[in-house]
């Protein structure tokens, strides 16, 4: 038995498991994509692009040693210095939510801001978890 000192609302923020689900709200947390490559401060620009592009996807989290979300390398960004590091080419301190977001709040804030790639899902200590989508969260909204 274990007795978990941060309370409900710490466990759901940090996508541990729940019982039950309040009628057709779909959290982020099931829906998150855990496989978007990461890369590091000091990595190469021209090897996260290789990475990138080989997965299909058009972003690369920069992380810490600890998966600690530091910022966002896009595709467009990688046209830059092939030997320059990544630290030189991210975006700082993208916008993150935590899983316990009812998807239909993450897609409001989409639409209204008119947003089509992916956003980032982290523990509230801001460790990566993954990715939604625009497109997975319409689909989500609509089942």
């Amino acid at each position: 038995m274990y007795d978990y000192a941060g309370g409900e609302a710490d466990w759901f923020a940090n996508g541990l498991g729940r019982e039950g689900q309040a009628p057709g709200v779909t959290q982020l947390g099931e829906i998150v994509r855990r496989d978007v490559p990461t890369c590091l401060l000091s990595e190469r620009v021209d090897d996260v692009r290789k990475r990138m592009e080989s997965g299909g996807w058009d972003i690369c989290v920069v992380v810490n040693e600890r998966r600690v979300v530091l910022g966002v390398v896009r595709s467009k960004a990688l046209s830059a210095d092939p030997d320059g590091t990544v630290e030189a080419v991210m975006n700082p301190g993208p916008a993150t939510y935590r899983p316990d977001v009812p998807v239909g709040d993450l897609l409001r804030i989409m639409r209204d801001r008119d947003l089509h790639g992916n956003s980032l899902v982290t523990t509230p200590d801001g460790v990566l978890l993954g990715t939604v989508s625009r497109d997975q969260a319409e689909q989500a909204a609509t089942t």
